[in-house]
């Protein structure tokens, strides 16, 4: 009897209730200002849905913190294990999980996020311009998952070295230093692609007809104070083992025109093109300039 009343009370320890009306309908709820990521199972409120949201809402289950909005990933009003299984769905992208979000008017609304029938359940359905990089409203955070912006791409990949380069770019101009005076008048041009217009650049097809990029690319411009600077990065669409690092994939704007075909930045200053476009490739050299 003592054990079962042990084991009650740890349970109802990891259940917080957020919104308890007794009513079918939820109570509208106005996230904080400071939080830009309205995302359910963003448990610290940050800017990113990652390994610390799943952290921090294991803190929230022990009792160590209190619950957030957002520690409510599957949207149900109430924190405990049923959400921590859902987090980790929605990190590892799982077919068919859906991934919520929290509009202005405190309404919530849905997207299915993962591996999905549409492109073909071979590929995960990803998307070129990141989710975690348009989280300044919910209509520009909501219109990454159009279908023009998706493509296939092997989970593997994408989990991995193209995750890792994401992030890396993602770093070269943060939040955290846009609201810094030196950094006030940064801008971070970022293009991503993958090649799709010769059969050899082609890897292969989905079963509902679309075209599996057998490269994939990013060019990356970056204007400061200190003038311009621009790096690219260029990968097979394979399955690296998790030695392989993204500096191995470092390639200057000249060398991704040459494998891509395109031109980027030409609206540049002729000189400041020609600049950019050859810089070193160097490790030291991109060491400097980009910090890895």
């Amino acid at each position: 009897m003592i054990t079962v009343l042990v084991v009650a009370v740890i349970a109802i320890a990891a259940a917080f209730v957020l919104i308890g009306n007794g009513d079918d309908e939820k109570d509208d709820y106005v996230a904080p200002k400071d939080t830009r990521l309205w995302v359910f199972g963003n448990a610290n409120m940050d800017d990113r849905l990652d390994e610390d949201d799943m952290r921090y809402l294991d803190k929230i289950l022990s009792g160590e913190r209190d619950p957030t909005r957002f520690a409510d990933a599957n949207n149900d009003n109430v924190v405990d294990d049923k959400d921590r299984d859902y987090l980790r769905k929605l990190l590892n992208r799982d077919s068919e999980v859906r991934k919520y979000y929290l509009q202005d008017d405190g309404k919530s609304i849905s997207y299915v996020v993962g591996t999905t029938k549409t492109l073909g359940l071979k590929y995960s359905t990803n998307i070129y311009v990141a989710s975690a990089d348009r989280v300044y409203s919910q209509d520009a955070n909501g219109q990454t998952f159009y279908m023009t912006n998706m493509y296939p791409q092997m989970h593997s990949f994408n989990a991995g070295i193209w995750e890792e380069m994401e992030q890396l770019v993602r770093n070269f101009l943060t939040y955290d230093m846009s609201t810094q005076a030196s950094h006030a008048n940064d801008t971070l041009y970022v293009c991503k692609g993958g090649t799709i217009d010769s059969s050899d650049k082609i890897l292969n097809y989905t079963e509902n007809g679309y075209i599996v990029p057998k490269y994939f690319f990013c060019a990356v411009l970056l204007k400061n104070a200190k003038g311009y600077q621009a790096i690219g990065f260029w990968f097979r669409h394979s399955a690296y083992g998790s030695s392989e690092t993204v500096k191995g994939h470092v390639v200057n704007i000249k060398r991704l025109e040459e494998l891509t075909g395109l031109d980027f930045f030409c609206n540049l200053p002729d000189d400041i093109e020609r600049s950019v476009e050859n810089a070193s490739c160097d490790p030291n050299t991109v060491k400097e300039k980009w910090g890895f």
